[in-house]
């Protein structure tokens, strides 16, 4: 097996292993606050705060790459400080669901989602307490993007 095979492999079964708890389905939020106002652009392979005060009832736009993994999280483990029950919503800016991440394990309140992009675009997250509510809470929502690795670096 090649090193594009492997690494399409191992995407492949993150994408599966997550899939149950963050499949894109007809649940999720709409919100109509974007904050902040600029574009967050993810760093590769490093976990990194939308902004360090969105509130749940807000949502920011992501520039997202085709084929790259892409996990959101209000986890605190993974660096946020979100301390309520959290939805995330994934969406294209058309309303479009990519996908939905509610309470990210058992006995765990927080959320992830896991993305594989399969377009180059801006996407929006929404950012919610549960059941879509808005709160007043400065809220991290952190992100972490796995970059495809092109043709060239696996030859």
């Amino acid at each position: 097996m090649n090193r594009m095979q492997k690494y399409l492999l191992i995407k492949f079964l993150i994408i599966i292993c997550f899939s149950g708890t963050n499949i894109a389905n007809a649940q999720g939020c709409l919100n109509t606050n974007l904050y902040p106002a600029v574009t967050f652009n993810p760093i590769p392979n490093t976990w990194a705060a939308i902004d360090s005060c969105n509130k749940a009832g807000d949502y920011a736009k992501v520039n997202v790459i085709e084929g790259g993994l892409y996990t959101f999280s209000t986890r605190q483990y993974d660096g946020s400080n979100v301390n309520y029950d959290s939805q995330l919503t994934l969406r294209l800016s058309s309303g479009e669901i990519l996908g939905y991440g509610d309470d990210s394990g058992p006995n765990e309140l927080q959320s992830s989602l896991y993305w594989l992009a399969d377009t180059t675009a801006i996407v929006e997250i929404h950012l919610n307490q549960y059941e879509c509510a808005s709160n007043d809470s400065c809220s991290r929502i952190m992100v972490f993007y796995d970059a495809p690795v092109g043709l060239s670096e696996l030859q």
